[in-house]
């Protein structure tokens, strides 16, 4: 399916449900995407999306998802500090229930504010219609996993320095099959 780029949620914006103000910690904005049918819909694997925060009173963190579960994931989608404005691009899975493709984004910014947009810039599909969720193109993870955090030397630590590198391998996730891995 071809996808024109374009802002699905902007909470700066007066006509949105946030009337213009920023959100609280824990506030978030279900984006929902209609692609004109529902054999288009039923093709759509993953939403690609960038997460953008404007002008946070603290530091804090984004997180994106197909919004399913009962919890937050533990992984975040973007990371900011007071009064930075940054941008991530995201690649969010479709959810699994089968439900209507669609993102949901929650901000955490304790004790502050911080402004949300979500900008759509692609979407992955089946090839297949028999594929299901599951095909050539892109293959989500159930749980987003964490490969390598410098911070713990368990976890791939020490820290990485000025001109460093380090490898890491895929891990626990994907097969003999697996190409390429996404992630942020």
């Amino acid at each position: 399916s071809q996808v024109t780029p374009r802002r699905k949620f902007d909470s700066r914006d007066t006509a949105s449900f946030t009337k213009g103000f920023p959100f609280a910690d824990g506030g978030g904005v279900v984006v929902d995407y209609d692609f004109g049918s529902a054999a288009k819909n039923d093709a759509v694997t993953a939403m690609v999306v960038t997460i953008t925060v404007v002008s946070p009173t603290v530091g804090g963190y984004v997180v994106a998802w197909d919004g399913s579960g009962t919890s937050l994931p533990q992984t975040s989608t973007l990371n900011f500090r007071s009064g930075q404005t940054v941008a991530n691009l995201a690649i969010i899975p479709r959810g699994q229930d089968g439900s209507f493709p669609a993102i949901t984004a929650v901000v955490r910014v304790p004790g502050g504010t911080a402004h949300l947009l979500v900008d759509s810039i692609g979407v992955m599909t089946t090839t297949d219609p028999a594929a299901g969720g599951d095909d050539a193109r892109f293959v989500p993870l159930l749980t987003p996993t964490r490969l390598i955090d410098t911070r713990n030397a368990s976890t791939g630590g020490p820290a990485l320095g000025a001109g460093q590198a380090r490898n890491f391998g895929q891990g626990s996730i994907g097969d003999a099959s697996t190409y390429a891995i996404a992630g942020n």
